[in-house]
């Protein structure tokens, strides 16, 4: 992990998705990010179908695959229980993000898109 003046937070980029935290991590920190990842990339689409009722009603008529391919790279802040989608390209203006409580993924809430 390195030290992102931009966001003022200590990001890492692995396997498609940007993990970042505001306190230096520990040694083995990397490794359990790698845990993570696996758990987001097994569970898009039901992260996906948490999300598309509110995409539905902003973007029309869109289906899971059209939201595969227009998501970005997450930005999965762990410490914080957030994932935020930043480089999303149904619109250039707006940030999608929701809140997990639980590392598999599967207890999420507040999905908002912010702009």
């Amino acid at each position: 992990m390195y030290f992102d003046d931009d966001l003022e937070m200590y990001v890492s980029e692995i396997d498609g998705i940007i993990f970042a935290r505001e306190d230096e991590p520990t040694v083995d920190y990397e490794e359990s990010l790698q845990d993570v990842g696996k758990k987001y990339w097994s569970n898009l689409d039901f992260i996906i179908e948490f999300m598309m009722p509110d995409l539905q009603e902003v973007y029309g008529d869109i289906d899971t695959e059209m939201v595969k391919a227009k998501l970005g790279r997450p930005t999965i802040d762990f410490d914080n229980g957030r994932v935020d989608y930043c480089e999303q390209s149904f619109d250039d203006i707006h940030i999608f993000g929701f809140e997990f409580l639980d590392d598999e993924f599967k207890d999420l809430q507040y999905f908002s898109i912010d702009g």
